[in-house]
């Protein structure tokens, strides 16, 4: 806290901060009559009664303060989420999806959660070797969840169920694949 030393006619003197254990000493540098003025945020303003001190009087005086709330102008806090790489994916997913409609749209596949739930295969391998066909001598790009997938990929999704994916694109030859993959 704060305390200031404060004369008769009001004029301040000096000011000091007390120390963790709640203690300050202020000099003074004439004898009077003289107040202590106690602040701190949160706290009200304490004033003491008038004090005597004397040439080279050491006083003790103890000050308390009473909580007091402090009020603050409204406070407005605007939080704006942003789209994660996994939502932007997704978006733009769904956004193909609704595009090209038909899952087969020329060497363009497109299947959703839903037509593979469909399917009831028991895991993705199942979808992929007996749904998901393609020409054995083409070499389709497959994404799942918008994530390209590279070599021997049937033997990853053994165990991983249609439930766990939101679609599969297939793209051969010149289907509209997008350009950034």
């Amino acid at each position: 806290m704060t305390i200031t030393l404060v004369d008769t006619l009001a004029a301040t003197h000096r000011a000091v901060v007390n120390n963790a254990a709640g203690k300050f000493i202020i000099a003074i540098t004439a004898a009077g009559t003289y107040l202590l003025r106690a602040s701190r945020l949160g706290y009200a303003t304490t004033q003491t009664r008038p004090i005597e001190i004397g040439e080279g009087e050491v006083v003790e005086v103890e000050v308390r303060l009473d909580v007091e709330a402090v009020q603050l102008e409204p406070l407005t806090v605007i939080v704006r989420r942003r789209e994660t790489q996994r939502e932007r994916d997704l978006r733009e997913y769904y956004g193909r999806v609704e595009k090209y409609g038909d899952p087969k749209l020329g060497t363009t596949q497109i299947y959703t959660r839903h037509i593979l739930e469909r399917w009831d295969a028991f895991s993705l391998e199942d979808a992929f070797r007996f749904y998901l066909l393609w020409r054995p001598y083409c070499e389709p790009k497959v994404f799942l969840d918008d994530q390209l997938l590279y070599g021997p990929f049937l033997e990853d999704l053994r165990f991983m169920s249609v439930s766990n994916v939101e679609g599969v694109e297939l793209y051969a030859g010149g289907g509209p694949m997008q350009s950034r993959f």
